[in-house]
């Protein structure tokens, strides 16, 4: 037979011990599905639980602008030179055309000036030679017309110049009005030969 106070404490150890083995197995259990559920890690890194500090880096643009894409997520690995994010060039584009635009607006504009002064110099070189043409024409009008008044003088004075030739008179009355003496008969057929002056 039993003895009542020993078989209860019996039971309650070997209930003890089997709540002990479910806790460990379970625990053993956790454990394993722990370990074979987490994924290879990559060589080059290392995997551990606790707390990490890492330097802070601050990715910036060098000009301003909307993000059309960004071509990585958080926590991926990055190399230098890399695209992180795709700019919006849609606005810079138009800039850029616009100043391309004025750019050649001021060319066209450089162009027509130097058309202008080059017309402006050969309208001054025309001007140049007009004056020089006139100048000589007016050179030519004016021996035309001291010619014409040298022979003006001569057919008004030749019937003096024949009067004094013929003797009637021996001093002529001036045959111009730049002289004001008598003219002798020599003088008046001075005037009258090849080289004679008025």
């Amino acid at each position: 037979m039993r003895q009542p106070g020993v078989s209860i404490m019996a039971d309650r150890r070997t209930s003890w011990l089997w709540a002990g083995a479910a806790v460990l197995i379970v625990a053993v259990a956790a454990l394993v599905w722990d370990r074979l559920s987490q994924p290879e890690v990559p060589a080059g890194l290392a995997q551990a639980n606790g707390r990490i500090e890492a330097t802070k880096i601050n990715v910036a643009a060098l000009s301003g602008g909307r993000v059309d894409r960004i071509t990585v997520t958080e926590g991926d690995m990055v190399s230098a030179g890399q695209v992180l994010v795709q700019m919006d060039v849609v606005q810079p584009t138009a800039q850029r055309r616009q100043a391309e635009a004025q750019l050649r607006r001021a060319e066209i504009g450089v162009e027509t000036a130097r058309s202008l002064v080059a017309q402006a110099e050969a309208q001054r070189a025309a001007a140049a030679a007009a004056v020089k043409q006139a100048q000589a024409v007016a050179d030519a009008d004016v021996s035309s017309a001291r010619s014409q008044v040298i022979d003006a003088h001569r057919r008004a004075i030749c019937p003096r110049i024949a009067i004094c030739r013929t003797g009637w008179a021996r001093t002529c009355t001036p045959p111009c009005r730049y002289s004001r003496a008598p003219i002798s008969l020599a003088a008046c057929s001075a005037m009258t030969g090849p080289n004679a002056n008025a």
